[in-house]
């Protein structure tokens, strides 16, 4: 997935935190916020420490990525803040393709 689908500036990270609408499972916590600042779909990843060391957190971030492409959600006008709790490690790739499709539906990203 191409960087301008990424938030990068912690402020813009901290507006979707503030004003987005949250969903939630055992894996992750999605936050969800419509703008029309950009003409995009754009998201975040945030995979703490607990997940494991360097190697399993950007395995965990390359995954997240590659599971979010999946979903053709380039024409939606809203960013997205994806939060990996531990119990990631558990999931294989169709794992997280599965409860990212789950939470894209529960937060009405995707029909």
């Amino acid at each position: 997935m191409n960087k301008q689908y990424r938030i990068k500036k912690s402020s813009e990270i901290e507006d979707v935190l503030k004003k987005g609408t949250k969903a939630f499972s055992k894996y992750f916590i999605f936050y969800k916020l419509e703008t029309n600042e950009t003409s995009h779909f754009r998201f975040a990843t945030s995979v703490g420490k607990k997940i494991g060391n360097a190697v399993t957190r950007n395995l965990t971030k390359r995954r997240i990525r590659a599971a979010v492409e999946k979903f053709d959600l380039t024409s939606k006008n809203m960013d997205v803040f994806i939060i990996a709790k531990p119990t990631v490690n558990d999931l294989t790739f169709d794992g997280y393709v599965k409860q990212i499709d789950y939470l894209l539906h529960k937060l009405h990203i995707i029909d």
